[in-house]
């Protein structure tokens, strides 16, 4: 059989590119993300000048202490760590089921969004191991030929992993992402 000659095939219009470039432009502003681990207001740090103040004449324990302890709204935010923390987990899953690379970028933009969209001081930081398995099943759901398992995933994470996650609470966080999200999963990303 004959190849197609380049002229003929409809990909190679130009007519099409400007159109196909706005297209893509404005789904990028569509799904525009602020940095959702610095907020520009400081509404979250409500300690007054006083309280300040008693913080510095604390000793380095009694401040570890208190960190610890003391149930404080910026001690239970996601941080850079915790992010840093679930992106590492979907590269190691990904890695082990060594799924296309596409997969690895939806499950980020997944989890991006998903935090973004619900807030660093509304979700807490011990479902991060069950966010980042989820992002990567939900992910291979898009991308792999072949659905993955969910007992399958939670056998690849470490033993203290598997004592946060189950396959029901991996079921009910995909429902949320899925309503948060809108079922919506066309959203450009790096490749």
């Amino acid at each position: 059989m004959k190849p197609m000659p380049i002229d003929k095939m409809h990909q190679h219009h130009p007519e099409f590119t400007h159109s196909s470039f706005n297209r893509l432009r404005s789904l990028e502003d569509a799904f525009l993300m602020s940095n959702y681990l610095n907020p520009k207001d400081k509404s979250l740090d409500n300690s007054s000048d006083k309280e300040k103040a008693d913080k510095e004449k604390q000793s380095l324990s009694q401040r570890i202490q208190n960190q610890f302890y003391k149930k404080n709204p910026l001690n239970e935010q996601i941080t850079a760590y915790d992010r840093s923390y679930g992106i590492q987990k979907i590269f190691d899953l990904h890695q082990k089921k060594e799924y296309k690379p596409e997969t690895l970028f939806i499950a980020a933009g997944i989890l991006d969004r998903y935090i973004n969209m619900v807030g660093v001081t509304n979700f807490p930081k011990s479902q991060m191991v069950s966010l980042a398995t989820i992002c990567v099943l939900m992910s291979a759901k898009l991308e792999q030929p072949i659905s993955p398992s969910f007992t399958r995933m939670i056998n690849l994470l470490t033993d203290e992993e598997k004592k946060y996650v189950s396959k029901q609470s991996l079921i009910d966080l995909e429902a949320q992402i899925l309503i948060k999200l809108g079922f919506d999963f066309n959203f450009p990303g790096p490749i």
